[in-house]
């Protein structure tokens, strides 16, 4: 009988040692799959972001371009607005996870619209590159850092042609 009352407290121990590990297991499978999430969706939105530039068609007349400066002027109108279209893809294709204030959204192409005696301020045929970074805090913050940098990048050929 004294045997008994001796083993009564062991099972209370053992849930005290091993339910923190477990708790602290559960929790970081949590976050690292949240974190998945937010990667995903950055990347989906890097995708819609990069397409919508590449189908974006100045639906406007074309001025005369037959100077570097009329080129480059253009060019800049052009490329203001792909922009605006790319933000309005990425905005509503994100994440609700993801604070749209903390997105950087960097829109860049591989070439130059107006090169010596080639203008093509609409940049047909060039490719778009569309990066999202991101700095995501932790929700639980069980291993010391708050904050893990996200980076998403897509690419895509600005298709030519006519109106949007």
């Amino acid at each position: 009988m004294n045997l008994i009352r001796q083993r009564e407290g062991q099972s209370l121990v053992e849930i005290a040692l091993c339910l923190p590990i477990l708790l602290v297991l559960l929790l970081g499978i949590v976050e690292l799959a949240i974190l998945f999430s937010v990667y995903v969706g950055m990347t989906g939105s890097a995708r819609e972001g990069a397409r919508a530039g590449a189908i974006y068609q100045y639906s406007g007349s074309t001025p005369s371009l037959n100077d570097q400066t009329a080129c480059t002027t253009f060019a800049a109108t052009l490329d203001a607005e792909r922009s605006a279209e790319v933000n309005q893809a990425i905005t509503s294709t994100l994440n609700p996870i993801i604070d749209p204030a903390r997105l950087q959204v960097d829109i860049a192409y591989l070439e130059s619209p107006c090169i010596q005696d080639a203008f093509n301020p609409s940049r047909a045929a060039q490719i778009i590159n569309v990066t999202l970074s991101y700095t995501h805090t932790i929700f639980f913050g069980l291993f010391g850092r708050n904050d893990i940098a996200l980076s998403a990048q897509s690419s895509m050929r600005i298709e030519p042609g006519g109106g949007k």
